[in-house]
Parts: C-alpha cells; structure tokens; sequence
C-alpha cells in the first residue's frame, strides 16, 4: 500500500471522528432526537506574582492568547447533547469550572458545583455515559505567566503569543501556534491531528520537541534562527540540519504524517 494512499485513510477516519466529537452545535442530531443545551460562564481573577497555568480539558477546544493584562479572563461555553432536556439541565447545573492556587501555579478544571473535589469528566461518564459534554475555553493570560500546560482529551489547542515553557498536549485534536517563544524546553505533543506552530524568536530555547502519533507537521522559524533540527517522518530517514551554524535543538517527529519546516 502507498504512503499516500494509506494516508488518505487515515486523515480521513481522523476527519469523521473529529467532526462527530467537536462539530457545531445543532438541536437534534442525524442518529435521533438528542437535544443540545448551552450555559456560559466567565471568571476574571488577578495573577499578580503566579507564573504557572495549567488546564486538562476532556473534550473541547481550547484557544489562549497572551495579553498586557494583569488579569486573567476565562470564557467558558458549556454544552451537552442528551436525550432529555431534564438530563440535559442537570448535567449543566452541576458543571462549574473553578481555579486553584497552589504556591505560584493556578490550575483551572471542571468540577462538582456542589463538590470540588469530584473531577466532572469522571462524573460525567459514570452517571451520564450516554451524554456528549463539550467545554470550550477562550483564556487570556497575563504576561508573568510564564509556564503554560494546555492538554485535551479530544479537542484543539491554539495559543497565540504564548512565551514560556509550554507542554501543549492533545489526544485527538490540532495544535496551533502564532508568535511562540519557547523557553528552556518545551513539548508540543499530539496523537492524532495535525501540529502548525509559528515561532517568533527562539534564543531563550533549550530544547523544543514536536510529536504526532497520525497527522502532518509544519513549523516555522525565524530566518536568523541559530538551531538544530531533527526530523523523523514516515517511511523517510531521520535527517538532521543546522539553521545558520546549529543551535538550540528542535527535535520533531510525525510517526504517520510528513514534516515541513519554513524559514522566514
């Protein structure tokens, strides 16, 4: 079987699972009478002297962009599809997403309104197996943050002007990056989807690994850029090239995709 056609197969059952997962929402779907309900909510805090965010997100997208503000803005979108509206209701009535302060880290998570200690992804599959619950986050984070971990279960990621050390994570899901400066070493890593990460400056970097299980990779660095890659792709010999002398290394690596890297 050619790489190119096996491929197709595979981007495509990635396509249908993804679409069925994280599509718009609509009031009754194809396979019966599911209804859709959505709740919103905001949370405004002050981050003054915190330099870590962390969120593990279940199924939802989550997009974060680096402000001025010494504030921290979460927008949340909450839905569910049950097939009671009284279901329905009451799965996002229970549903509250809260943040925790630990030294100088704050997590943000989903869960228990009642009960914070009950993670409401476990909640939801034990006493709710039948419901489709999707959270999507619109983050705004301040600039001393300067460590950030964004994981989804199934779900994107796209962070825009992030700087720091950043483990960006997703099970299924595309990650997106625009105006990255990584620092010291961080890990972009995903098990299907496709990873498209622009950095802007590369100098306070150590070590950045990129990682796609099936999905291709395109990134792209600045032309002045003094760094090492290493590129492992499907069915291809693992390369290795150095930007202007060598540098920093990026080591990046599609088990079922191909690489493209842009220099600008």
């Amino acid at each position: 079987m050619s790489k190119k056609f096996l491929l197709s197969i595979l981007l495509f059952l990635v396509t249908s699972f993804t679409a069925g997962c994280t599509g718009e929402s609509s009031d009754y779907n194809a396979l019966g009478n599911y209804k859709e309900v959505e709740m919103e909510q905001v949370i405004i805090e002050d981050l003054s002297g915190l330099k870590e965010l962390e969120l593990e997100n279940g199924v939802g997208n989550v997009e974060m962009k680096t402000t001025d503000s010494k504030e921290l803005s979460v927008k949340v979108k909450k839905s569910v599809k049950v097939s009671s509206d009284n279901n329905a209701k009451e799965l996002l009535d229970i549903t509250d997403i809260k943040t925790f302060r630990s030294e100088d880290k704050i997590s943000i998570k989903a869960v228990h309104i009642d009960d914070e200690k009950k993670d409401i992804w476990k909640l939801k599959s034990e006493k709710y197996p039948s419901s489709d619950l999707k959270i999507t986050y619109f983050i705004e984070v301040p600039s001393n943050i300067s460590s950030l971990i964004l994981k989804t279960g199934v779900g994107d990621v796209n962070v825009i002007d992030g700087r720091g050390v950043l483990d960006i994570e997703t099970g299924v899901g595309n990650i997106y990056g625009k105006n990255i400066i990584p620092m010291k070493i961080s890990n972009f890593n995903s098990g299907t989807g496709n990873t498209e990460i622009k950095f802007s400056d590369l100098t306070e970097s150590d070590l950045i690994n990129v990682n796609c299980g099936v999905g291709n990779i395109k990134i792209f660095i600045p032309k002045d850029a003094e760094c090492t890659i290493e590129k492992e792709e499907f069915m291809k010999e693992k390369t290795r090239e150095l930007i202007n002398g060598g540098g920093n290394l990026i080591q990046i690596k599609a088990s079922m995709g191909d690489i493209e890297i842009e220099i600008e």
